[in-house]
Formats: C-alpha cells, sequence, structure tokens
C-alpha cells in the first residue's frame, strides 16, 4: 500500500481517467485514515486483499461500514450511497492507451 499526494498519483497513473472523490470527514478522521493507510501491512491478494480493502478497513475503523466491496468502482458507489463525499473530481487520462505506457496497451 502506497499514498501518495494528488499530484503524484495522477502523474504515475496518467494513462487512466479516474474520479476522485474527497470524503466529508473532520481533520481528526482525515489523519487516522491517512495514519492507517501509510502503515497498512498486507500485500495485494485478490480476492482477500484488493486496493479497495484498505480504504475500507480504514473508514469502518472510524465508525463509517461501507460493507465489503472488491472493487474500487463498487468502493465508489458505497462511498456515493454513505453520504460521506462532500465532492467529486474527475481526471482525464492525459496519454493515450496506446503503446507500452498503458499496462493493457496492445
Amino acid at each position: 500500500m502506497k499514498v501518495f499526494n494528488t499530484s503524484d498519483y495522477l502523474s504515475r497513473n496518467k494513462f487512466r481517467e479516474g474520479v476522485g472523490s474527497e470524503l466529508n470527514l473532520s481533520p481528526c478522521e482525515e489523519k487516522k485514515l491517512e495514519d492507517f493507510l501509510k502503515n497498512y501491512q498486507e500485500s495485494y491478494s485478490f480476492p482477500a486483499t484488493t486496493c479497495a480493502i484498505p480504504v475500507q478497513q480504514a473508514l469502518k475503523k472510524l465508525g463509517y461500514d461501507l460493507g465489503s466491496n472488491l472493487h474500487p468502482v463498487s468502493l465508489g458507489y458505497a462511498l456515493m450511497d454513505s453520504g460521506l463525499v462532500k465532492r467529486y473530481n474527475f481526471y482525464d487520462a492525459t496519454i493515450p492507451k496506446e503503446g507500452t505506457s498503458a499496462p493493457w496497451a496492445k
């Protein structure tokens, strides 16, 4: 698990579009979420541990149980339904999905 600031994350993922969800958390809750993610020790191991699991575990420790969502999209839907999201940011891919820069490139 790696935690990047937004600009670093976007520069590493510019081959795909994305949606960022800004959560309606107190500064104390944000700090606890960040600390949990920075100290997360489990390795990615589908389906037991996916990229959506650490966020859900951290939010559950804060009292926000979003259920069990294996994928980022289902986690996004659960966040929408929870009322925790105060704003969405939409990020376009900045390089084409062709060539060697995209993992699924032909």
